[in-house]
């Protein structure tokens, strides 16, 4: 009898790891609406259902289940003794790409005006951009923004940041150097974090935000209000997890994923590099255009509109705090009243099976984004191009809804280059 008490204990003491986890899983589930659905979240489950078989195995016998009692406890008291030094010593490196990385890709018929081969490469700084070092430049700019500015479907020394970095070098006659910190799906609260937590972010003179088209998109999904569930780990490649599951918290397992994605892993995943998504979501919006076209004004616009021009307001803020400058872009797009068959059917933004919003309606709902950055950027007294009033709304400058080909990129960096080559002078060589 006395025997079996022993061993109940024993279990007991053996499963305490597995229930501190699933508490402190509850925990953030309810608190941070956190669903662990992760690569990490299924390989703790793998492991914790491993251990449960294995004290089931091991509770036959009483050596036995104390030896791994002993061994499970002895991993936990190391791993916390490492984890507790590491965080004195630990200085965390956050990228929104993973260091030096490369990846070609052939596109489709479905881009206009691309390249038939791209090269999307990242540096030592987990931004694209030439792999040399900040302290060489005479002027240091990073662009912030979303698929707009990150130029997916161009190569490295055709995106526009890249161009506006090499003209403006030879205009001036001065190193200039343009990182690309653009990301697909981006929006204002990522670039907030970014502008927080880039391990890089003081080093750059210049900070220029391209944004607006994603946050317009979460409002037509009905989004919004949950648009800070995924903001931190969408942003950077190794982000702060403080507020979201402990194991995704600890400077070990961040230290195992940075070395996986540097050394094993290229971790610049290209949606669809051959395009074939544009053509079906092309498709399916003229289905859903037939079915439900949406041609009003989405409600609690006016609240999406506050935030947005709060957390522009904010991004303002955190660069001045650091005496950094700011330059602001509206967002440039293809939506108009009115477009010709072949413009119209380069247009893709649907919203499922609710329907699919006139581009006329998305061409006012974009305009008042772009209003509203022009707004702040009037009272805040900090400079802006209305890049969207620029730029023709055509294939020599779009392929799709808002994003640049090779001769758009080519457009906007040259607008660009030409408003700091009028702050800077013009240096004759």
């Amino acid at each position: 009898m006395k025997r079996e008490k022993t061993k109940t204990k024993l279990v007991f003491i053996a499963l305490l790891p597995v229930l501190g986890h699933i508490l402190a899983l509850a925990y953030s589930m309810v608190r941070y609406n956190y669903m662990p659905s992760g690569r990490i979240d299924w390989l703790v489950f793998a492991v914790l259902f491993i251990y449960v078989i294995s004290i089931l195995l091991a509770s036959r016998n009483k050596e036995r289940l104390i030896k791994l009692v002993l061994i499970v406890y002895s991993f936990i008291i190391a791993s916390a003794s490492i984890e507790v030094t590491s965080r004195f010593f630990h200085r965390k490196i956050e990228t929104p790409w993973t260091q030096g990385k490369s990846i070609k890709y052939v596109e489709g018929k479905n881009i206009v005006a691309t390249e038939p081969r791209v090269e999307f490469t990242t540096n030592r700084y987990g931004l694209r951009g030439p792999n040399i070092k900040l302290s060489v430049a005479d002027l240091k700019f990073v662009t912030v923004g979303g698929s707009s500015t990150e130029c997916r479907y161009i190569s490295d020394e055709q995106s526009w940041p890249w161009k506006f970095q090499d003209d403006l070098a030879a205009r001036l006659n001065k190193s200039i150097i343009v990182f690309n910190a653009g990301k697909g799906g981006l929006h204002a609260l990522n670039h907030i974090y970014f502008l927080r937590h880039y391990s890089w972010i003081e080093e750059f003179d210049w900070v220029i935000v391209m944004c607006g088209i994603n946050d317009m998109g979460r409002l037509l999904h009905g989004t919004y209000d949950d648009r800070t569930i995924y903001a931190f780990d969408d942003t950077l490649a190794l982000v702060e997890t403080k507020n979201r599951v402990y194991y995704k918290d600890s400077i070990i397992v961040q230290n195992i994923i940075f070395i996986y994605k540097n050394i094993f892993s290229h971790e610049i995943v290209i949606r669809d590099p051959k395009g074939f998504w544009y053509e079906r979501e092309r498709e399916l919006r003229k289905v859903l255009l037939k079915r439900n076209p949406v041609d009003e004004i989405p409600r609690g616009m006016d609240k999406a509109l506050d935030i947005y021009k709060d957390d522009l307001k904010e991004m303002i803020s955190i660069c001045r705090d650091r005496g950094q400058n700011i330059l602001m872009i509206t967002q440039p797009t293809l939506y108009g009243k009115d477009l010709p068959s072949e413009l119209d059917g380069l247009i893709w933004e649907h919203v499922g099976r609710s329907g699919a919003y006139t581009t006329s309606v998305l061409e006012s709902i974009m305009n008042r984004y772009n209003d509203s950055m022009i707004e702040v950027c009037i009272d805040e007294g900090v400079p802006y191009i209305d890049m969207a009033s620029l730029l023709p709304k055509n294939t020599t400058v779009f392929y799709d809804d808002c994003h640049f080909n090779v001769s758009g990129c080519e457009r906007v960096a040259k607008i660009l280059s030409d408003y700091f080559r009028d702050i800077y002078g013009q240096i004759s060589k």
